[in-house]
């Protein structure tokens, strides 16, 4: 099948190197990307990574990998019976004060004239760390220090599902990167023809270039660097914008969200909390008529300010299923009756909310009681059932501007057998 903004190869990742040496690394391939500090790279849409840093054996493993100063290689799996002891860490940690150096065999006319200029004429004359290799790896040292022979520089075989890739791993002191990098994509052009399709062509590179050539190259280099700030701080923007949503999420469950999800105390102050942002002045009853009436009626009693003399009696109920026929009638007894004694008076209104199915969707919700009968007591009383489905709908609308909440008020005040927040006619109020 083809494929689609696939980019010309070999595709090279750039870490960790001084600047002008990614750029100048970068000039030698036909698609190269040099990574930003903490940015993130779809890792597997490249090839080969060039790296300065400490662990060269972080990136994925079908990547062949050019290491300068490494600390660290791929992890390598135990011989057969020492599973037990976990994956052995390949590390840089061997110390020696050692002077003599040995070029391998392994090292052909080319890598040797290559490590005794950018290698062995950069050599520390104090400590130096050789590499701890494991029994279960596959290299092929290049330069030994000492009589020990302590791998020093090597070709590391990266072990995977995918198939062996390769990394050239040399010391922190090497010099003439541009060299080595050109010697490494000759190489793997004979062992992965498919991924490094011939030699690198030194007609790219900026010391061969004119100057207006080289002027173009600067200002492709500068787009590019543009480019990744740019693509970090977009990255930073969606990360804050995540972690604020995320903290959005976290608060909507515990405010308004539990009016789908609650039932008890935390749904009348659920209720309470939206009641009061459309306008109405809310009293939680409980206390009231621990005080007055020596028993549970009403949960709420809502007032507007702005009517002095319209009163709702509110009865909240959750359900984990269908809302309950039979609790329809429950405001309308004991409540209404101590109203009455008390205020002398019957109330403007009851309010019998209810919060269907709360742990199902609620866009898969059905409506709660849908038979107008098994409404007809509410309906004599001047009442009406209300979903906190649509009293949670109307305050995110009444949010988004698209209604106010002096209609809303309007319409739940003159709400009659049930309440549907979708025939509020935004013009009132």
């Amino acid at each position: 099948m083809p494929v689609y903004n696939s980019r010309p190869r070999p595709r090279v990742l750039l870490e960790a190197l001084p600047a002008d040496l990614a750029q100048e690394l970068a000039a030698l391939v036909p698609t190269a990307h040099i990574v930003q500090e903490g940015e993130e790279v779809h890792e597997t849409e490249y090839d080969l990574l060039v790296t300065c840093a400490a662990d060269a054996g972080k990136r994925k493993r079908h990547l062949h990998v050019l290491s300068f100063g490494a600390t660290q290689l791929d992890s390598v799996r135990p011989p057969k019976g020492l599973e037990s002891f976990g994956w052995y860490v390949t590390v840089r940690s061997r110390r020696t004060l050692a002077r003599e150096v040995t070029i391998t065999p392994a090292a052909d006319g080319e890598v040797r004239s290559l490590l005794e200029r950018t290698v062995v004429a950069n050599m520390p004359l104090g400590e130096k760390y050789a590499w701890d290799l494991p029994a279960g790896g596959n290299a092929v040292t290049l330069m030994e220090l000492g009589t020990e022979g302590l791998p020093y520089a090597l070709l590391w075989s990266r072990a995977s599902e995918d198939g062996a890739r390769m990394s050239l791993v040399l010391p922190p002191e090497t010099t003439d990167h541009r060299a080595w990098l050109v010697w490494f994509l000759r190489s793997l052009n004979k062992i992965d023809p498919d991924a490094f399709p011939g030699d690198p062509d030194w007609t790219r590179a900026p010391s061969w270039s004119t100057a207006g050539t080289q002027t173009m190259h600067d200002e492709l280099q500068k787009l590019h660097e543009e480019r990744s700030k740019l693509l970090a701080e977009l990255d930073e923007r969606e990360r804050a914008a995540a972690s604020q949503l995320e903290e959005a999420r976290a608060a909507d469950k515990v405010g308004y969200q539990r009016l789908l999800t609650a039932d008890g105390d935390e749904l009348e102050s659920a209720v309470q909390k939206v009641l009061t942002e459309f306008g109405f002045t809310v009293q939680n009853m409980d206390g009231h008529h621990d005080q007055v009436t020596k028993a549970k009626l009403e949960d709420l009693r809502v007032s507007d300010p702005e009517d002095p003399e319209w009163i709702a009696l509110v009865e909240i109920k959750g359900y984990t299923k269908g809302a309950k026929t039979n609790d329809v009638t429950q405001i309308l007894g004991r409540p209404m009756r101590a109203y009455i004694l008390e205020t002398g008076r019957e109330p403007s209104t009851v309010w019998h909310i209810v919060n269907p199915e709360r742990t199902v969707d609620p866009s898969t919700r059905k409506d709660a009681i849908p038979s107008d009968l098994d409404l007809e007591a509410l309906t004599e009383a001047s009442g009406a059932l209300i979903e906190t489905r649509q009293l949670f709908l109307a305050l995110r609308d009444v949010q988004a501007g698209k209604l106010d909440a002096p209609a809303i008020k309007l319409s739940l005040k003159n709400a009659l057998t049930r309440w549907d927040y979708r025939k509020v006619d935004p013009k009132a109020g």
